[in-house]
């Protein structure tokens, strides 16, 4: 899902023409998810980026909960955050 976030477009950075990779992944399960059970997933980009000495790096986070009967979210059962460098020449980059 992050990846084709990315890949589509949508990401401002792809926008910008500038070239990605996927530097890293955190990721974290705090239970069992049953087959059976109902999901709420939302996947979100975050609003800025972070410099890095050979261009910007963003995180694209998705967060599953246990769907909830009631108005409020369920519990957060998996979340994951992926990490893409966008190359781009920065002063910082020059430097190297």
């Amino acid at each position: 899902m992050h990846v084709q976030i990315c890949a589509d477009g949508v990401c401002v950075m792809c926008c910008w023409g500038c070239r990605g990779v996927h530097a890293r992944v955190k990721i974290g399960q705090y239970r069992y998810i049953l087959q059976s059970e109902g999901l709420d997933v939302a996947v979100v980009l975050s609003p800025a980026s972070r410099p890095h000495r050979r261009g910007s790096e963003v995180d694209v986070v998705t967060t599953i909960r246990a769907a909830s009967s009631t108005m409020g979210s369920g519990e957060v059962v998996w979340e994951c955050t992926n990490t893409f460098l966008f190359f781009r020449k920065t002063a910082a980059a020059l430097d190297c």
